[in-house]
Formats: C-alpha cells, structure tokens, sequence
C-alpha cells in the first residue's frame, strides 16, 4: 500500500484540498490497495478505518508521520467532505489509568495522547451544522443569544436576522480555527466578544439592550439664485431703490453659500434603547445659516454701496419735503 499511494500522495499535497479528497475517494473505489471498504451510510471511505490502516502500514515501514491530508482529518479540521470545522468549546474529561495485563502494570493515559487528570475533550461542528444550530434552540436560547448581539452593538430584534448575524460569527471562528491548523480555538460566541472590543476601540459601540446612542448630523442650508434674487431685490429696492443685476444675484448668492458650508446647522440626537426598541429621543440643534442671516448680510451690503448715502439722502429729503407741502395743505 505505501508504495502504491505514496505518488498520489505527493502529488495531491501540491493541490488544495478538493483535489486531495479526490486521492481519498480515489483509494474508496480501489485505488489503494487493501484500502478498507466505502462506508454503508454514504458510500465513500471510512475515514477512521483509513486513517487506522495507514498508521499501521506506516509504522511497519519505519514512516514516523501520517501524510498531512491524513492528519488534517484526524485533527478534526476539516470534514471527510472537506468542509472546515467550528469549534464550538470543550468538555473536561478525566483520563484515568488501563491496567495493561501484559505488561502487569497500569498503563499511563498520557500512552494514549492524553494526560492524567482533567482534559479539555474539543467540541466541533461542520461549517454547515454549526450554522443551522439556530433551528435546533429553544425559545429561551434564541431570547439569550439575541441579546448577547444587541449588548455587543448588533441591533437584532428578530429569528431572521438573528441567524444571519449567528452565521457571520460562524464563518469566522471556522476560518480562524481552520487556518490556524486548531490552535487557534475560537468559538462564535468569542467571535461576537471580539467584534464588541473591536467596536468600543473604534468608538462606535452601541449597546441596543439597554444602552444609548448619539448620533451628530450636520446641515449646510444653501440658497438658490432665485432665492438670493427675492431677498436681494426686496433690501435694494428699499435702500437703493433698483432691482439687482444678473452679476449681483450671481455674487451675492455664491458668498452666502459660502457662509453656510463655513456655518453648518448641528444636531445632536440621543436615542434611548430597551430591547432592541427606541423607548426615548431627544434632539439638540445649534448653530446654522439662516434666512435672518441672509437678509442681514445683504442689507450690510447695500448700505455699503457708494450710492446708499447719496439715494438715502434723497429720500429723506424727499419725504421731509412731502411732510411739509402736506402740513401747508391742511392750513
């Protein structure tokens, strides 16, 4: 058997894992020899009778590892389907001592690959099982796991959007413990912790159990050419006594919207939450360009106009001089 898969071997380790599953159904359909039988549920090699086989062929020629895409599976990385495995915890066990009566002595566990005393025993899922856990919860764990989201500032009031979230978590324990060969032992539930440091260290955590969140918008209120006409003809009539030209309207509006991107309007809202639910809103605006100050600053620049003095003179005289014809007129 050893020499007879040691090429496919090989060349399978250059390839990604669906092309080293291909030298394993390969072996299932006869291509190894003395390779066990296909399993009775799903048709492809038994993989722990494989991996049983190989460790005894190879310890029989002096090999002192498992080829990698063997020890893959048998570290529980990956599926014999190839599907990445989510760690979802461990359960302590408590190795204990195997009288050996060959030996006529106790035969330590650690003979085993586990040490005396209590052991982490891993618990994994398939990418695809560890998703679908959702539908497999009561309706206390769903509540639970629902607000374990919200407290770490994902806002999720409903079963749906529950498992999308849920799902995310997945996918990146099972890249984290994949990749990392299951030395890096993340649950989902460490996933969701992490993505909440990630969130306070940002800035942006938002707690929608019990918590508050502010949000600061800003307002640029710009004016229109017409609308800089209406207030430009209304002060100049009145102080100059003319319309405005196309030149002035056109100057006169591009300042103000100046002035109104260097004067923004800013509110500041603070929403209370309790459930995932706004329970309370408040707003705070300051600041901001307005119409008051549109109109004060084209009468400021009127009465700058050389002409200003000169019309207003004018018209104070001329009104002086209808006040008096109309006094004699009553005489």
């Amino acid at each position: 058997m050893v020499n007879q898969i040691d090429r496919p071997i090989a060349d399978a380790l250059q390839r990604p894992a669906q092309a080293l599953l291909s030298v394993i159904r390969g072996a299932a359909s006869g291509g190894v020899r003395n390779a066990p039988a296909p399993s009775a549920s799903g048709g492809l090699l038994d993989m722990n009778a494989l991996i049983a086989q190989v460790q005894a062929e190879g310890a029989a020629s002096g090999r002192d590892q498992l080829p990698s895409w063997v020890t893959r599976r048998a570290q529980g990385h990956y599926s014999q389907y190839g599907e990445p495995m989510v760690y979802l915890g461990g359960r302590k066990r408590q190795a204990k001592s195997m009288y050996d009566p060959n030996a006529g002595s106790p035969r330590r566990a650690d003979a085993l690959g586990e040490d005396f005393g209590v052991y982490e025993e891993p618990v994994e899922a398939t990418l695809t099982h560890a998703q679908n856990r959702p539908y497999m919860w009561d309706e206390k764990k769903i509540l639970d796991a629902m607000k374990k989201m919200r407290e770490a500032g994902l806002n999720v009031t409903d079963f749906d959007t529950m498992t999308q979230v849920w799902g995310g978590l997945v996918n990146r324990a099972a890249h984290i413990y994949s990749l990392s060969g299951g030395t890096k032992k993340v649950t989902p539930w460490d996933v969701l912790d992490m993505h909440k440091s990630e969130s306070a260290a940002a800035g942006s955590l938002v707690d929608y159990e019990s918590g508050s969140k502010t949000t600061t918008q800003r307002t640029v209120s710009e004016i229109t050419e017409g609308q800089g006409w209406q207030v430009m003809q209304q002060v100049l009539a009145q102080q100059l006594g003319r319309d405005p030209s196309d030149d002035e309207v056109r100057d006169f509006t591009f300042r103000m919207n100046q002035s109104a991107a260097r004067n923004p309007s800013i509110t500041e809202t603070i929403q209370r939450y309790q459930a995932g639910e706004i329970v309370e809103a408040d707003s705070t605006t300051t600041g901001g360009w307005t119409g008051a100050d549109v109109m004060r600053s084209a009468e400021q620049e009127a009465q700058a106009d050389p002409d200003w003095a000169e019309y207003q003179s004018a018209t104070t005289f001329f009104n002086a001089t209808l006040g008096a014809l109309g006094a004699i007129g009553d005489v």
